[in-house]
């Protein structure tokens, strides 16, 4: 089943406890974020999400990834790693986080040379809550080669067993100037007036509602001044 959106629209009114789902045509699957948390951007709420280290995770540790482990669960990769082989015409391609960010150690161990790092090589998604509006998106990918023996080609016959790096891609969008300007203007501007209004007429409101019991007390107690004073006045 597909899931998500390409990143750049998403539903208004995003909640931190919500999880947003996005899809990867890169690596043919969908896949969600959660919250990690809030910052402001020129004076912008909003709000970070990422794709959690349990996305990536072996079966073992998440059983909902074994419907990635193609064509048996018997070809199950280690955590980190998505087998691509099925959307990429057969050929032995396997994705991951850049550097192997959050892939098993038997993978690390494969290869030497890899320095993850959570800031830049994990995949993220700012939004704005109120209107769901993507204002930053880091999408990365580790493109490898599933390396193996070959006994029947006399030189690769004890090539070992790992996960070759190829390259990482990082397609990263951010909004401009322009846009938070105009984000300013449409959404912010409005939105502080609308609460000016709002707070203005509950004040207008609760003054009134002084004004009336003051009046209220003022006319009682003329009342009862009127019903203490003696009919006649002086003596006879």
């Amino acid at each position: 089943m597909l899931n998500g959106t390409d990143g750049s629209l998403n539903p208004p009114f995003v909640k931190k406890d919500q999880k947003l789902w996005l899809f990867s045509s890169d690596i043919c699957r969908s896949a969600y974020l959660i919250y990690d948390k809030e910052y402001k951007y020129q004076n912008i709420k909003l709000y970070r999400f990422v794709v959690p280290p349990e996305l990536y995770a072996n079966v073992s540790m998440n059983p909902d990834n074994a419907g990635f482990c193609t064509p048996t669960i018997a070809n199950c990769l280690p955590g980190g790693l998505l087998n691509g082989s099925s959307c990429q015409q057969g050929a032995p391609v396997v994705f991951s986080l850049p550097h192997f960010l959050y892939a098993d150690q038997v993978v690390h161990d494969m290869v030497g040379g890899m320095n993850p790092s959570k800031e830049e090589h994990q995949i993220l998604f700012d939004a704005e809550p109120l209107t769901g509006a993507s204002f930053f998106v880091d999408k990365r990918v580790q493109i490898n080669i599933d390396t193996k023996p070959y006994p029947e080609i006399s030189f690769l016959k004890d090539f070992p067993k790992s996960f070759f790096p190829i390259l990482w891609l990082n397609e990263s969008a951010s909004a401009t100037d322009k846009v938070v300007h105009d984000f300013k203007h449409q959404v912010q501007t409005p939105q502080t007036a609308a609460t000016a209004v709002e707070y203005g007429l509950l004040s207008i409101g609760v003054l009134l509602v002084i004004v009336m019991i003051f009046v209220l007390i003022r006319r009682r107690q003329e009342k009862t001044t009127d019903e203490t004073k003696p009919l006649l006045s002086g003596t006879t």
